[in-house]
């Protein structure tokens, strides 16, 4: 199940991306629920009361008693320490495309919107998360383990002896060649490779 996330204060815009991707998502056979907030303070306390979103479109100029996307974005990302869930950007400025920067957004869309980007950016994502599904076979001994590649924040090594670091602050060691492995398994993901030699 995609849930999805619409947050924008005008009512028009919100509605238009609803429809967009109902139709879309319809076509392509994928299951899905839509939230559509009109405030980014009303979002943030949903999720922090425990609902999950796979997928925010996040206006980023609100009213002026409202908290704006880009501060959304922050909370989600530092507050919440949630950095599995793609945020798309919506904005009538282009300006802000260094604040976002630190968010790590999947995209920026500049109003007013075009049906065909915003299907493209669904099928980006779509293509992402199948891909963030798969997993990340190793080895123990003589027993093989499993870890989810969206669970996995990062691999490193000493010498010969290889510690992933997991999402949910577990550590799983192994002894393989990071080389490898990335070769084999995680330069498909996106991943990068990164050697540091110390003295």
């Amino acid at each position: 199940m995609l849930r999805i996330a619409i947050c924008d204060d005008e009512v028009n815009i919100g509605s238009e991306i609803e429809s967009i991707l109902i139709q879309l998502l319809n076509k392509l056979d994928v299951k899905h629920e839509i939230d559509v907030y009109f405030a980014g303070s009303e979002c943030c306390r949903n999720m922090e009361a425990g609902v999950h979103y796979d997928l925010i479109f996040l206006d980023i100029e609100f009213a002026q008693h409202e908290i704006n996307g880009i501060e959304v974005g922050r909370l989600i990302r530092e507050a919440h320490q949630n950095h599995m869930v793609s945020i798309v950007y919506i904005s009538w400025e282009k300006k802000y495309a260094l604040e976002l920067f630190e968010i790590q957004p999947l995209h920026f869309l500049v109003k007013p919107l075009k049906r065909e980007k915003l299907e493209e950016i669904v099928k980006k994502y779509l293509k992402i998360a199948k891909k963030w599904s798969e997993t990340f076979t190793y080895k123990r001994g003589h027993d093989t383990f499993k870890a989810q590649i969206k669970d996995m924040v990062y691999l490193e090594s000493y010498d010969k002896k290889l510690v992933l670091h997991l999402a949910d602050g577990r550590k799983e060691e192994f002894y393989g060649s990071i080389k490898k492995i990335y070769q084999e398994q995680l330069h498909q993901y996106d991943f990068l490779l990164s050697i540091i030699h110390t003295l």
